[in-house]
């Protein structure tokens, strides 16, 4: 919706290209997609866009390619801003694509997160009922799977 902004609706291609594919009964190739998207960041100057949670994605080899073509548009224009967990396939692709990628120490994502956990907990009405024992137990799982973050950001300006 942000980048349908400047259009004052949604943009002529992206209409075209939903009635194209059978009015949302088909799928669009994501080279159609990209393009599109690509048509729609020249109304703007400085473009942000977060990518988040890229260890979840199914398809992930697809998904850093994709990342690597857009690194090619709207030089200094385009800022991306990518989250993972440490996993090294993400964390040795997005290297190669950016040397001002920042590492997040887990202790102090853990931190967050942690403190995170606890307000929940003790402070949302719903686990008031709940005992201690049963929240530490919560908290020691959501901690151990929380595992620090890989960030990727695309600061060129």
């Amino acid at each position: 919706m942000q980048f349908a902004a400047p259009y004052e609706g949604i943009p002529a291609t992206l209409a075209k290209l939903y009635q194209y594919c059978h009015n949302g009964r088909s799928q669009p190739s994501v080279e159609s997609l990209q393009s599109i998207l690509f048509t729609i960041l020249e109304a703007f100057g400085d473009v942000y866009i977060v990518l988040d949670a890229l260890d979840e994605c199914a398809e992930r080899k697809e998904l850093l390619k994709w990342i690597k073509d857009m690194t090619s548009w709207k030089k200094g224009k385009l800022h991306l801003l990518g989250t993972s967990r440490p996993v090294e396939d993400i964390a040795k692709y997005l290297r190669s694509l950016d040397p001002h990628h920042v590492c997040m120490m887990e202790d102090l994502v853990t931190y967050d997160i942690e403190k995170y956990i606890d307000g929940i907990l003790h402070q949302d009405d719903a686990f008031e009922h709940w005992d201690s024992e049963v929240k530490a137990a919560i908290k020691k799982k959501l901690l151990e799977n929380a595992g620090g973050m890989y960030v990727c950001a695309n600061p060129k300006k």
